[in-house]
């Protein structure tokens, strides 16, 4: 029931719509029985506003996660370059078309 809530929430175009929808997810966790999704509440609170302004830019910070993740990769294959300059070669070369 949960999942499919916070799918139709995330797919509302309106900020003021979202927000109210929001209020009612946090009810039907805050009533809820798992104690997981109770620690999800003090989340939503922390970054409400955050998440409530992807309703009115549609923006995410997908692209940079990935490009983070995408690094951190790098790091863990190559576990300690000693060559900063190299280690900078690599990051690039597996962005092939993206400047940075």
């Amino acid at each position: 029931m949960f999942k499919e809530s916070s799918r139709v929430w995330y797919r509302g175009t309106d900020r003021s719509r979202a927000e109210e929808r929001l209020g009612t997810l946090e009810e039907m966790i805050a009533n809820g029985s798992l104690p997981e999704f109770k620690e999800l509440l003090h989340t939503l609170a922390n970054w409400r506003e955050e998440i409530l302004n992807y309703f009115g830019y549609r923006i995410t910070n997908g692209f940079v996660e990935g490009k983070n993740n995408r690094i951190k990769t790098i790091k863990r294959m190559a576990y300690g370059y000693r060559n900063m300059d190299n280690f900078q070669l690599r990051i690039l070369a597996t962005n092939q078309g993206y400047k940075v």
